[in-house]
């Protein structure tokens, strides 16, 4: 919960230590399937380094295509989202990487749990990886909101005992009922069970309870679970002083049972308290609270219970739109946490503080939460408060007038029970009904439905070659019923075999567009795809990435182009390296990757494609001439010259050193490229001298020195 950092930037620096994921599987409520290829993907492989502008996504396309991992993502069918708008019916949604998407329907509540699992590899060492965040795959989740994500990583091998890769098997045979064809949730189930993992007979070891996952296996409530395999009564221990803490974005008008029992564990230890120890965060929008009267109302029944606030302002945070101005975060996180000044004990998940999250009446939303425990080392300082009670009583005209509608409400139209499975391999769509109503399925553009289908029927349909290319360009399809024109739904197809699906096209882009992104920051770059994941199909990106409308492209001079890009590339990370005696996780992942990776922003990746014999000669812009080359390779050499020191007091001495020797080699090779050339004019009676001149007296930081 650093509210300085986005989410994708945090599990990006855990990834770049646990190691290369192998496996991975994703769940979700909403899904925004841009920013997901564009930000969320990329940071479980941070090693792949930092894609463009206009194609963050491009190092992971390419990495995928060459070194298929299954990936599968489950989300509520009802919530496929791009950016923060609903698709409508007539909608597409472009999906350029090879990973399988699920759509989960629920009869009663939603699809809500936000998991992380994975199969992650280092070195010899296999081992599982479990999240659990408050985070939808979207661009709030992951880049704006105020969001709690916990980790736990589990090292694999025969007999292993943990009860925590107990409850991911469980959960991961619940997910298979609802993906059977996920190739992620398949090898998982395979790797854990071949193992044969056993529970503990005890709930803690020591002091610490050991942590577990609640996702209402048994049809237990959050509280119910709680009470039966974590806390029992430790809570009405006299000498344990217990508190409660609660971040919930949403609330029911019935408070959920967790708050209840905790009310009467802590009556049962001391009765009534002066200073409550229940403290519920009260969400504010400026001077309205962003709660209903009946909310307040409710939960001021509850005893030992108060609403609180943040002590300082968490939420206004560094991170910045694409105009520079700092973003105001909304509290999305979902946390339960249970503290004594020694001691806590942290419910982090999808739980939002309501009887639907909570599990505890129908309708039942599917949740996850990871249950761990934490306990202050000897010497240290105690544990404090994450809250502080509010010194007045809310108002009814403090809260808000009109409801807001909970995230996980559910649908009032919601989308038939209906699943599509297109297998790449026989070019076969599998259609089930199992709805109460016939359906029409509609693939492409064509308004014609490619079938109706009768309630509870289940058809296969040989696709031809331009059906089989619709789903290709966008694996959706729209479902209607023939009655009504106006009830139309959209959802993704879910993939069988894709290893056998044809090579999707390059990204490659030209040297000017790369030329064009080394002008702008990380922030702006990020910015500017956030920016473009939300407009409308016709001002998005064209198929080489580029937009007018966001780009202003002019024609510009290309040695000045080269200048700029390497004054901001050196000025960015100068700013890094400067700024701070010892560089944060993330700040040091990014030098690594800019610096010494090979992704499409590294700075090999730009000296390769500023050689002749590299750029494609089919590009529309022409290529660079051996003078344009050598004067850039020398403006690239000089801005790492200028890093060397900073980065090698970091400890990137060793990785410097090799750059700089591959920068002088590439430079040494345009050098006589271009004397040679020099060499056929007769106005140039000394080529290398001119040039050993010019190589000597060049630099962005100096003046020029004056010629003899």
């Amino acid at each position: 919960m650093d509210k300085d950092i986005a989410l994708y930037q945090q599990i990006s620096t855990e990834f770049k230590k646990i190691g290369i994921v192998e496996a991975l599987v994703l769940t979700t409520f909403g899904l925004d399937v841009s920013y997901l290829e564009k930000s969320i993907l990329p940071a479980f492989f941070p090693h792949l380094d930092e894609g463009p502008a206009t194609e963050p996504h491009r190092p992971l396309f390419e990495y995928l295509e060459d070194s298929p991992t299954p990936i599968s993502v489950l989300y509520d069918a009802n919530n496929l989202i791009r950016g923060e708008t609903v698709l409508q019916a007539s909608g597409s949604v472009t999906k350029e990487l090879r990973w399988q998407a699920h759509p989960v329907i629920r009869a009663q509540g939603c699809f809500h749990p936000k998991l992380i699992i994975g199969q992650v590899r280092n070195g010899d060492q296999l081992s599982l990886v479990l999240g659990c965040s408050s985070a939808n795959l979207t661009r709030p989740g992951w880049g704006q909101n105020y969001e709690a994500c916990a980790i736990e990583v589990i090292p694999l091998q025969s007999g292993v005992k943990s009860s925590l890769l107990v409850d991911v098997c469980e959960l991961l045979e619940k997910l298979r009922d609802d993906a059977p064809a996920s190739d992620a949730i398949g090898i998982l189930l395979k790797t854990i069970i071949e193992l044969k993992p056993q529970a503990f007979t005890t709930r803690g070891y020591q002091s610490d309870y050991r942590s577990r996952l609640w996702f209402g296996q048994n049809e237990l409530s959050l509280s119910q679970w709680l009470y039966q395999e974590v806390l029992r009564g430790d809570l009405a221990v006299t000498e344990a002083e217990w508190r409660l803490e609660i971040l919930s974005p949403y609330f029911s008008t019935v408070p959920p049972k967790i708050v209840n029992w905790a009310s009467a564990q802590f009556i049962k230890r001391r009765g009534e308290n002066t200073s409550p120890p229940i403290l519920c965060l009260c969400p504010n929008d400026g001077e309205v609270f962003d709660v209903e009267p009946e909310v307040v109302a409710a939960f001021n029944e509850i005893g030992n219970f108060a609403w609180a606030e943040f002590p300082t302002d968490r939420l206004r945070s560094q991170l910045q739109d694409k105009d520079g101005n700092k973003l105001r975060r909304f509290l999305h996180a979902k946390v339960y946490r249970f503290w004594t000044p020694l001691y806590e004990v942290l419910i982090v998940g999808s739980a939002n503080a309501s009887t639907q999250g909570n599990r505890d009446v129908p309708p039942r939303n599917d949740e996850a939460c990871l249950v761990f425990s934490r306990t202050v080392a000897e010497g240290a300082k105690p544990l404090t408060a994450w809250l502080r009670p509010l010194d007045f009583d809310i108002q009814v005209s403090d809260c808000r007038t009109q409801p807001k509608p909970a995230e996980d409400q559910i649908c009032t139209d919601p989308i038939p029970r209906i699943a599509l499975r297109f297998d790449w391999q026989s070019h076969i769509l599998i259609v089930d009904n199992q709805d109460t109503r016939p359906l029409a399925v509609h693939i492409g553009a064509g308004h014609a439905p490619l079938l109706t289908i009768s309630a509870g029927k289940k058809k296969k349909l040989q696709l031809d070659a331009p059906k089989t290319q619709s789903l290709f360009r966008s694996p959706t399809a729209k479902v209607a019923l023939p009655s009504s024109a106006d009830m139309a739904w959209l959802c993704l197809v879910e993939e069988l075999n894709l290893h056998a699906k044809p090579p999707a096209p390059t990204m490659e882009r030209d040297v000017d567009d790369l030329i064009r992104d080394w002008q702008m920051g990380a922030d702006e770059r990020q910015a500017n795809h956030v920016a473009r994941a939300g407009l409308p199909d016709d001002l998005r990106a064209s198929s080489e990435g580029s937009s007018p409308e966001l780009d202003d492209v002019v024609d510009q001079d290309r040695l000045n182009d080269i200048f700029l890009a390497m004054w901001r590339f050196k000025s960015e990370l100068l700013r890094k390296l400067e700024g701070k005696d010892a560089l944060d996780d993330f700040s040091r992942l990014q030098i690594q990757s800019r610096l010494f990776g090979n992704g499409a922003m590294s700075v090999r990746y730009l000296a390769s494609k500023l050689s002749p014999a590299v750029d494609a000669p089919s590009l529309a812009l022409p290529k660079f001439d051996p003078v344009e080359h050598y004067i850039a390779l020398l403006s690239l050499y000089d801005s790492a010259e200028v890093l060397r020191k900073p980065a090698g007091r970091h400890g990137f001495k060793m990785e410097m050193k090799k750059l700089m020797a591959d920068l002088a080699e590439m430079r040494n090779a345009a050098r006589k490229a271009v004397i040679v050339l020099l060499e056929q004019d007769p106005l140039c009676p000394n080529p290398a001298v001119l040039v050993e001149w010019v190589e000597t007296n060049y630099s962005q930081n100096a003046k020029m020195k004056v010629a003899s």
